[in-house]
């Protein structure tokens, strides 16, 4: 039996106005075949369509970030794509086409493209299980991640809120309407539930494992406010793997200028230049980086601008100070009087998926919880020891208060992965029931911004988003609304 897939899913799920996921049925032609279990993993298996996202508001929404009055006036076209979730306009957020709601959408139809044929196709029972479980990883984590995007943050007042359109199925008459909140995570969770059942150890990082879905897990629950499973996840995951390495091994200065071929035909070429110790291949290195779980990426520009705020938080002798920021601003800032960031090489890579250095910090902050104050900063050691001149560090001492470490531990993870967790902190601690730091207000002061034009020049003004600010569900793209006849109901503000 030949089973025929619309060529659109099987190159990426592109939207577009015209064939589109969530909206369109699709053209109903193509010569791609699944017959086997085989084909269907190498859906899965193509790290391409799933190893990045466009979150453009962890990279420019909060307070770790800041763009410069002096650096825009030299750039402005260099940053007009990226105001508006700088300035959490609602308008031009909704009319940006920097949207994860696409991407993310496509792996869905991916994972929902693999379960609907798992009946239909040639293989063992063993391998279509395996495929099953994996699915409902990749459709559990991309959910998350758009709900942590474009819904409110979870809480018992929120659980009635606007959740998604909930995609189960490859059929393109199912109904667009937006679940609530509760009934989102309910969703995400019972496909979380199926994913725990794999006992698929750690291979390649951009496929699933146990490892990967118990740090999954441990995210999704501390988002949840459920720290004793946030807790039980992060120590399961840590349990089967737990590698950290050390940033001083990161930058090896004896290295040469460079040229890396991708392939024996030489066409497609990554250049080291200027400082080549920082400038890695995507797919050398950062593909296989040891600290990943799972393979994903927050891949958006060259321009992630630390505040001051963050710059701040950073001693001298933390090496991730230098590593992340002071050498890959040598050749990517426009100014050299500006700091920028990136985890890799001369693109645009943040670390995104769960590592072993969020497990500790997770678990970390779950033993402080419970009032273990001194275990929860002695694991804390564990990831710091990693990230510091060891001839010069010295221990943290052991905070007096829940507060006070939890605060420590806080700070500690906007030093660590300062444009991708931030976001999420800012939602799930501005609800936390236990209510034991105080609510975070972002404010900032810029131009004048209407219409999507900044006034250059203008008497700059304050921006402010308060904790429990509506904006924190950023807008879906109006494109996609239009496209769905109105279906997708938009957030309100």
């Amino acid at each position: 039996m030949k089973i025929y897939i619309i060529k659109l899913i099987l190159i990426g799920i592109i939207f577009t106005s015209c064939d589109n996921y969530l909206e369109e049925p699709p053209i109903k032609n193509s010569n791609i075949v699944i017959e086997t279990t085989e084909d269907l993993d190498n859906l899965l298996n193509n790290y391409t369509n799933f190893y990045q996202t466009r979150d453009v508001t962890s990279a420019f929404g909060t307070d770790n970030n800041d763009i410069p009055v002096e650096w825009y006036d030299q750039d402005q076209g260099g940053f007009s794509t990226y105001l508006p979730f700088f300035l959490w306009s609602v308008d031009d957020m909704a009319q940006s086409s920097y949207s994860p709601w696409q991407q993310e959408y496509s792996k869905i139809a991916y994972a929902n493209t693999v379960l609907e044929n798992l009946k239909k196709v040639q293989g063992t029972d063993a391998k279509k299980e395996a495929l099953k479980l994996e699915a409902h990883f990749v459709r559990a984590y991309s959910n998350f991640e758009l709900a942590t995007i474009y819904c409110l943050p979870f809480s018992e007042n929120n659980k009635n809120a606007l959740g998604l359109p909930l995609k189960k199925t490859m059929d393109y008459e199912e109904s667009l309407t937006r679940a609530s909140l509760e009934d989102t995570f309910k969703f995400i969770e019972a496909d979380l539930e199926e994913a725990l059942k794999t006992n698929k150890s750690k291979g390649d990082a951009w496929r699933f494992s146990l490892p990967a879905v118990n740090a999954f897990a441990a995210r999704y629950y501390l988002y949840k406010h459920d720290y004793n499973k946030a807790k039980k996840h992060s120590i399961e995951a840590l349990k089967d793997y737990d590698i950290l390495v050390n940033t001083a091994n990161l930058v090896d200065p004896q290295r040469s200028y460079t040229t890396y071929y991708l392939n024996e035909s030489k066409d497609t070429v990554w250049v080291d230049i200027l400082r080549p110790e920082i400038f890695w291949s995507r797919t050398i290195k950062a593909m296989h980086h040891e600290e990943l779980y799972y393979t994903r990426f927050l891949n958006i520009v060259q321009r992630y601008i630390p505040s001051q705020e963050l710059i701040d938080l950073y001693e001298e002798d933390d090496l991730r100070k230098g590593y992340l920021m002071e050498y890959f601003s040598l050749f990517y800032t426009d100014s050299p009087n500006y700091s920028a960031f990136a985890h890799f090489n001369y693109s645009q890579q943040a670390l995104q998926g769960p590592t072993t250095s969020e497990m500790l910090l997770i678990k970390a902050e779950c033993q402080i919880r419970e009032g273990s104050i001194a275990e929860g900063m002695n694991t804390l050691e564990i990831l710091r020891m990693q990230r510091f001149n060891q001839e010069t560090y010295t221990t943290l001492e052991i905070p007096g208060s829940i507060l006070d470490a939890l605060s420590t531990i806080i700070d500690e993870r906007r030093r660590e992965n300062p444009f991708v967790w931030r976001w999420y902190d800012i939602k799930r601690l501005n609800t936390d029931p236990d209510n034991i730091l105080p609510p975070i207000e972002i404010t900032r002061s810029f131009y004048p911004y209407t219409n999507g034009n900044a006034s250059v020049g203008s008497s700059l003004i304050p921006y402010t988003l308060s904790p429990k600010d509506k904006r924190f569900a950023i807008p879906i793209p109006v494109s996609d609304i239009i496209l769905s006849n109105g279906e997708i109901e938009q957030n309100n503000y």
